[in-house]
């Protein structure tokens, strides 16, 4: 009775799915409804005549349903519903569930979210969950004795995939729960808001190879601990995490590839013993790092969103620490120029800068240190999300473009730069890289601050370029926006874009050789009408 309470709730009484069923049958032969009329044949079912699927299929195919359609069909189907109750994913959120958990029906919502989590566990009781995905963020006032009695119904032998993200930091995680009863078989595991203390006499977590902590409370000490008890670790992220100060990860780590770091504030010292790390991100502060084995460092990313001057500091100081780092990506919020020093990036292959916010006019041209330290090089992004300062416009005076060292470019094949603007120095860095790359293919010159667009057919106002170089929109940011309309942006923003768009055709399009294909994009001229 609790099965068909439950689907009762879910998708309205059985005999009404069960004609909406037959409904659709009638409107398509041959589909997957239409299980609801098949006959039993030994271990298969009847679609339609001559045509039969194993019953091993059809609970493959009802265990990759969405939630409410596997309990409509359960509704619909004799055969579905014996797939239901040993269904091996159960994902508990408002969205799947179709609840709608603000505003003034919040309270319906919570007894409704508890009556489908409370039945549906009960009958899974014993049958063996594959994956939980169970989001409480917004029952703040959930009776925690209840959601202790749901885990110890899911947390059970055969699990392996556990996404728990709780209502409140004064909950305690049950490690014993997990460690006993998971540690065979969990494989992935993502906990967000709670408190997570792992003690010595734990047992090991043998299979878990991706690891996600989110503001969870857990001391650097009791991290290093759990990590020691996870040697299948191959990919961990820590985020917003405040009690760690000092993270260790330990040398028995050997599967360890992959280590995102993100603001952890008061995180003073990345100690990285594993011996096979190749993927570092960190967000946030700049802390001291060390590895193991920097050699085998590949891909880097560092966002000091609230530091300055940090890509300054990755010119000059990252290539003794990661010599072989092939994608590179930093952000900051810049004051100084970018120096030219003897150190040089010899395998780096792909180089993203992005510059959060400028307090004053920065000096793009500086970035052909870059250029010039990485013989290897083929793609180059730069992203400029804040433009609202005074910067020399190309339009000031006579433009006078500075003379740099020629230094070509052999491997660099696209170049694309979000956010341009007509400032002089970077119609500079754009010349020269024209003037210094035969190697380059593609050229997009984003003119926005990289937004998606609400349009896929229209590419507003393509310039007209010499020589038959098309321009079109950047695919990424022709993307139809869930609303129709592009994301809003300033006046002063749109017309600095237009002003942008003038000193492409004035000095930069000529420039460009027949070989390399140009993209611009501009303002959507349907949503970012102005009147210059």
């Amino acid at each position: 009775m609790g099965d068909l309470a439950l689907m009762s709730f879910l998708s309205g009484k059985r005999e009404r799915q069960r004609q909406l069923c037959h409904r659709q049958i009638g409107r398509g032969r041959g589909s997957i409804t239409s299980v609801a009329k098949t006959e039993r044949k030994g271990l298969h079912y009847q679609l339609k005549e001559n045509v039969y699927l194993p019953e091993d299929i059809l609970r493959l195919i009802h265990a990759m349903m969405p939630l409410r359609d596997a309990a409509r069909a359960a509704c619909a189907s004799h055969i579905f519903l014996q797939s239901w109750r040993c269904r091996p994913n159960l994902i508990f959120t408002g969205e799947t569930l179709g609840l709608i958990i603000n505003g003034t029906g919040k309270d319906d919502a919570k007894r409704d979210f508890i009556n489908i989590v409370q039945r549906t566990l009960l009958n899974h009781s014993g049958i063996g969950v594959k994956t939980l995905k169970l989001e409480l963020l917004h029952f703040s006032d959930l009776d925690l004795g209840c959601l202790e009695a749901w885990l110890q119904i899911a947390v059970a032998p055969g699990i392996e995939e556990l996404t728990l993200m709780f209502p409140c930091v004064r909950y305690k995680f049950p490690c014993s729960l997990l460690f006993e009863r998971g540690g065979n078989s969990v494989r992935y595991l993502h906990l967000m808001v709670c408190t997570f203390r792992p003690t010595i006499g734990l047992g090991c977590l043998i299979k878990l190879t991706q690891l996600h902590l989110s503001f969870v409370w857990i001391t650097g000490d009791e991290l290093e601990l759990l990590l020691s008890k996870c040697v299948a670790l191959e990919w961990l992220k820590l985020s917003y995490c405040p009690e760690i100060i000092c993270l260790k990860v330990p040398c028995m780590l050997r599967q360890l590839g992959s280590l995102e770091v993100a603001e952890c504030r008061y995180l003073k010292v990345i100690e990285i013993c594993a011996p096979n790390l190749s993927n570092f991100y960190l967000t946030g502060f700049l802390v001291r790092t060390s590895f193991e084995n920097p050699l085998l460092v590949k891909k880097l990313r560092i966002m000091c969103l609230r530091q300055g001057n940090f890509v300054s500091y990755a010119r000059t100081k990252l290539p003794s620490l990661v010599p072989n780092v092939e994608t590179l990506t930093v952000a900051s919020n810049e004051i100084v120029k970018t120096p030219i020093v003897p150190g040089k990036f010899l395998h780096l292959k792909h180089l993203h800068v992005y510059f959060i916010s400028l307090a004053i006019s920065y000096d793009y041209l500086s970035l052909i240190s870059f250029f010039e330290a990485s013989p290897s090089l083929e793609t180059f992004m730069l992203s400029v999300t804040q433009r609202r300062i005074e910067h020399d416009s190309v339009f000031g005076e006579s433009f006078h473009p500075r003379e740099m060292s020629e230094h070509h470019h052999k491997n660099l094949k696209s170049v694309k730069i979000i956010g341009f603007c007509s400032a002089k120095s970077m119609i500079e860095l754009t010349c020269h890289i024209l003037q210094n790359t035969s190697s380059l293919e593609c050229l997009t010159l984003d003119t926005t601050d990289g937004a998606t667009r609400c349009c896929v057919t229209e590419y507003d106002k393509c310039l007209s370029m010499d020589n038959d170089i098309l321009t079109e929109a950047h695919e990424a940011r022709c993307a139809v926006a869930e609303y129709g309309k592009c994301i809003s942006m300033d006046r002063d923003v749109i017309v600095d874009a237009h002003k942008s768009l003038l000193a492409i055709i004035t000095y930069v399009e000529g420039k460009v050789p027949p070989t390399v294909k140009l993209n611009v994009v501009e303002p959507c001229s349907r949503c970012h009408a102005v009147e210059l």
